[in-house]
């Protein structure tokens, strides 16, 4: 929860400050989005990603700019757990192939303390 806490008071000032189609305020929200859904907050999360996703699409990278195609693989990664979720695993995989080595650290933390 205090991951969910800090990234809801972030995303405000860096829209603010950076804009919303900024690539830092997208990225906050695509790690608020994965916070919530292994918090199993299955519905917030796949919404805040859809969000992120439009920002993506309106911002004015190009296609096949980095940002724009590492975005798109977590997305369908995100929505291949969340369906794997919602269609019979009783719990996320805290270790799914869309988190980095240290973003997987940190879940592992945040749920030892959540448990």
């Amino acid at each position: 929860m205090e991951a969910l806490e800090l990234l809801t008071t972030l995303r405000p000032v860096s829209e603010k400050v950076l804009g919303e189609q900024h690539m830092q305020t997208i990225a906050i929200m695509n790690t608020q989005a994965r916070v919530l859904f292994h918090l199993c907050r299955f519905f917030e999360a796949e919404e805040l990603m859809a969000q992120a996703m439009a920002r993506i699409q309106l911002s004015g990278f190009h296609d096949c700019h980095p940002f724009h195609l590492e975005a798109k693989r977590r997305h369908g990664i995100f929505l291949e757990a969340a369906g794997k979720n919602r269609f019979g695993d009783k719990q996320p995989d805290p270790g799914g192939p869309w988190q980095s080595p240290s973003a997987r650290s940190e879940t592992s933390i945040l749920q030892e303390q959540h448990l």
